[in-house]
């Protein structure tokens, strides 16, 4: 094995072996990258939905806070309508209508917000399981193809070595 084709064959097993490590380097390299761009999305996404759910909370308490106060007011307005009136049972009647109405307001308030934050939460559920898809999914290189890879650089430059040698045995 040492013709002059024996530098040329170790020359192609060298190029062929840097070839096939570069590759898997770059490889590696683009699969963490990725990685790590689904993992800020989903952060991102995370810190969305909280954001939004803080927002739900704020909106529902404001809501019923104003609808308290509304309500307050309507008291007082019908209390002192059936004050100048002289009262009564049909005061008393009207004042429990209007407590069951603004209870009823109160639950839909209440409802809708649950409602809401249940969404919120199936929402950030979903993006949890697409981000853990789309990690799932990430092609990472694996050492065995470089190594197969380099073992096939290897039998062809010894292929061609044995082409370059039987070519030098040959008769003139």
């Amino acid at each position: 094995m040492c013709g002059p084709a024996a530098p040329l064959m170790i020359a192609m097993m060298a190029v062929s072996t840097a070839q096939a490590v570069e590759q898997h380097n770059v490889a590696s390299q683009n699969a963490e990258t990725q990685g790590k761009a689904i993992v800020k999305a989903d952060n991102l996404q995370a810190m969305d939905m909280a954001r939004q759910h803080d927002q739900m909370v704020e909106a529902g308490a404001d809501e019923a806070n104003a609808h308290a106060l509304q309500s307050q007011a309507d008291l007082s307005t019908l209390d002192t309508l059936t004050g100048e009136f002289g009262g009564g049972n049909s005061a008393d009647r009207a004042r429990s209508v209007q407590n069951l109405q603004s209870n009823g307001q109160l639950a839909t308030i209440s409802r809708n917000a649950t409602t809401g934050m249940s969404e919120n939460a199936f929402a950030a559920n979903a993006a949890k399981e697409r981000t853990d898809s789309q990690l799932a999914s990430i092609q990472k290189p694996s050492k065995a193809g470089m190594y197969l890879q380099i073992g096939a650089g290897a039998a062809s430059a010894y292929g061609s070595y044995l082409n370059a040698t039987a070519l030098e045995k040959e008769p003139k």
